[in-house]
């Protein structure tokens, strides 16, 4: 999918990340299938009716806690956090599980549990914004791209989703229309204020996440290999035990 470059350029995507429109619509590399994914999740959103704002790619820190998601649609009816996955082939799995299985080019591959990261992400959201919004309704969606067939996904609770981007605004109004408004335009604006500052974190600050990720991933490959000793999160990342 894609969408004109003056429907970019005039959309809150942009306005808050200023990626040029070939950095998501023309960038093969994994980055830029990630920015893709967020510009096109926010586009299915756009028009979803109510008050409402956006935030984009939030990385939150609380504690040695750190968890970073797509999108946030902070709504009438709750906290919407939305994190997009362009995986390929077909995956399955569940809510408790810690990995997923995806079948690709004829073998298992086992990402990391997306609706996890999710829940992790809104745990650090509430601490951020304290007792005030506690009873803030909040859903959580993971939305698969087009290269994925989904397979066996089962969610055990109402508050997490499963769906692709072509149903996307369908399932977000479904739920929006089942919750009545708990927050008017001004809770809206507070909510924004307290969040907003996670998303204008430094080239620095990403980076650190990007590759400290990366390591976590290289490092579970090699303990499944059984290359690898056992590790320890520390303050400043992963760290052998021996």
């Amino acid at each position: 999918m894609k969408i004109s470059r003056e429907r970019y350029e005039g959309g809150e995507y942009f306005a808050a990340t200023r990626y040029f429109y070939e950095e998501v619509f023309e960038d093969d590399s994994v980055d830029g299938k990630g920015r893709r994914g967020e510009c096109l999740v926010y586009e299915a959103l756009r028009k979803i009716p109510g008050e409402k704002k956006f935030l984009f790619r939030p990385l939150i820190r609380i504690g040695n806690s750190e968890t970073e998601g797509d999108v946030l649609m902070l709504h009438e009816t709750g906290i919407y956090v939305f994190e997009s996955k362009n995986f390929g082939g077909k995956v399955s799995g569940s809510e408790g599980k810690k990995k997923w299985v995806q079948f690709l080019n004829g073998r298992k591959h086992f990402p990391e549990n997306p609706a996890r990261q999710n829940e992790r992400l809104i745990w650090n959201i509430f601490e951020v914004l304290g007792p005030e919004f506690c009873e803030v309704p909040y859903f959580s969606f993971v939305v698969l791209g087009e290269a994925c067939t989904p397979g066996n996904i089962r969610m055990e609770t109402s508050r997490h989703a499963v769906v692709t981007l072509e149903n996307l605004e369908r399932e977000v109004l479904a739920r929006a229309e089942c919750n009545h408004a708990v927050l008017d335009a001004a809770s809206i604006g507070k909510l924004f204020s307290l969040l907003e500052p996670a998303t204008q974190k430094s080239a620095a600050d990403r980076n650190r996440h990007v590759n400290r990720a990366r390591r976590a991933r290289w490092l579970s490959r090699r303990s499944k290999n059984g290359n690898s000793p056992a590790f320890r999160l520390g303050a400043q990342g992963l760290y052998s035990s021996r």
